[in-house]
């Protein structure tokens, strides 16, 4: 039996045209134990079926079969995307994902790429959040450290843009430790590992993040 949220589920994965159980386990399921155990069931209904990633973690990504592909461009008017497989973005996929989820619960997330918003835009992010009370920010996911030089160029690129801050999303609190104080002195620029997002989410209704001028021993408490 198909619920609901499995074609919710359906839908995001076919947004991104992949998705991993490690994905789902912090965003439609309560881990990805329970994740795992629901996509395997709905393997075996022939909805989902599994790509080997070539990695230790992941192993496996998530994709549609023809016959969810065609039920929700029928029901849903939902035109399946193509699937790629990328190993070296699998972790910045992942954390994207996640992040995408979790905002659109308290806003509106628009994902940009470069041959579609360059055009436009003089720094193309990872997305562009639109807050509810019409707040723009640009969210960078931040997996790999960049030159000084690049941060720069970025802030400066991105000052020619309407936004009112710049979100850097990373993996752990340590890893913000690590970039505050390296990164050029902005004041747009905002910081947040991804757990403490998701919980700020569901029990604030806020993102919440600290900015440069706070302490970095309070991201030890």
């Amino acid at each position: 039996m198909i619920t609901q949220r499995d074609i919710e589920v359906f839908k995001f994965i076919n947004r991104y045209g992949k998705s991993y159980n490690e994905v789902l386990g912090k965003t439609f399921f309560s881990n990805t134990s329970t994740a795992s155990k629901r996509m395997y069931q709905l393997q075996k209904q022939g909805l989902i079926t599994f790509w080997k990633t070539s990695l230790l973690s992941p192993r496996r990504a998530i994709v549609l079969t023809n016959e969810t592909k065609e039920f929700l461009e029928n029901e849903y008017e939902l035109k399946p995307k193509n699937t790629k497989i990328n190993v070296s973005t699998i972790h910045h996929n992942i954390l994207e994902q996640i992040t995408d989820y979790h905002l659109s619960k308290i806003g509106v997330v628009l994902r940009t790429t470069i041959s579609e918003h360059s055009k436009t835009l003089h720094h193309v992010p990872d997305f562009i959040f639109t807050s509810k009370n019409n707040q723009r920010f640009n969210v960078e996911i931040e997996l790999t450290k960049k030159s000084q030089e690049r941060y720069k160029s970025i802030l400066i690129n991105t000052s020619k843009d309407d936004v009112d801050g710049i979100l850097y999303i990373f993996e752990t609190k340590n890893d913000i430790e690590r970039y505050i104080n390296f990164m050029p002195k902005d004041s747009r620029l905002l910081f947040i590992d991804i757990n403490t997002m998701i919980s700020n989410i569901a029990s604030l209704e806020r993102i919440n993040p600290i900015s440069q001028d706070e302490n970095l021993f309070s991201l030890k408490q």
